[in-house]
């Protein structure tokens, strides 16, 4: 391990939310990853490598997801500068400039057909690692889970109530929140549970059942079952913009866990608001 990554992984470990140290521990992987297959020392990369490295990432994740990345790489390669485990920060804002900011900007989410022909596909496959992939993409698809909800989600969490699969799992921000899950959402994971190790997790890792999956590994589940197609967050955001078509902002808020509700309305594919102007004249009127 070198210099740098020793100051990276002291930096996540200081961070008290989960949430945050799995982020961080899948955007080192990522860079640590790409220098190794690139034949770059991270401790001090060429300059090509971070623009080259950003640009990889755009082609996959919205720019406020590379945005965070990069951010997170920023505050690394800090640590590791005060440590003196390397001489520069490569991922300075100044250095290397940033995808724009867009606070609300939202995924483009995944065709219906499409999600429904990879489950479909995804069921086919009867041994272990596509039943736990169904349980993981039925998860995002079913619920608008992120990511990193369904990759920490703890067995003790997987309820049943009342005839019903209840999870209580970690949102944004360390937030614990609660979700039904679907009747297919449900079987799937129940049905993982009956071949999963036995862990603390209902997602652990391969080769130490005392951890869950990281996100890089949800990030690759979603690639091999899309052919590289589709991002795990665009399974959340058909979620939220087929919810919006049957229910009120305020129920797919919640249910998402947005803390703005302008977040939530990017997802929503109608054109909304088109004849207000025309009932409220109305009423105004006595009509």
């Amino acid at each position: 391990m070198t210099p740098f990554e020793r100051a990276a992984r002291a930096l996540i470990a200081s961070r008290a939310a989960e949430g945050t140290r799995t982020g961080y521990t899948a955007d080192l992987a990522a860079w640590l990853a790409f220098c190794e297959a690139e034949g770059h020392d991270p401790t001090d990369p060429p300059p090509a490598g971070p623009p080259a490295f950003r640009d990889g990432l755009l082609k996959r994740y919205a720019p406020q997801t590379v945005r965070r990345t990069l951010a997170a790489l920023s505050k690394m390669y800090r640590a590791a500068q005060a440590q003196r485990a390397a001489p520069r920060n490569p991922f300075d804002g100044d250095a290397l400039p940033r995808p724009p900011a867009d606070a609300y900007a939202a995924t483009e989410a995944v065709d219906p057909a499409v999600a429904q022909r990879v489950i479909s596909a995804t069921q086919a496959d009867e041994s272990r690692a596509g039943l736990r992939d169904l349980a993981v993409l039925r998860l995002l698809y079913d619920t608008g889970m992120r990511r990193a909800s369904v990759a920490g989600l703890r067995r003790a969490d997987v309820i049943l109530r009342e005839g019903r699969t209840v999870v209580i799992f970690h949102a944004k921000g360390n937030k614990r929140r609660e979700a039904t899950l679907p009747e297919e959402a449900a079987a799937a994971v129940q049905h993982w549970l009956g071949f999963a190790a036995d862990s603390p997790w209902v997602f652990p890792q391969d080769r130490d059942f005392t951890k869950h999956i990281d996100l890089s590994t949800v990030n690759r589940i979603v690639t091999h079952r899309t052919g590289g197609q589709v991002h795990p967050h665009q399974f959340r955001a058909a979620f939220i913009t087929e919810a919006l078509d049957e229910l009120p902002l305020h129920e797919v808020q919640a249910a998402v866990g947005h803390a703005d509700p302008r977040m939530t309305l990017r997802y929503d594919r109608r054109q909304r608001g088109a004849g207000v102007a025309d009932i409220v004249a109305k009423s105004r009127k006595g009509g």
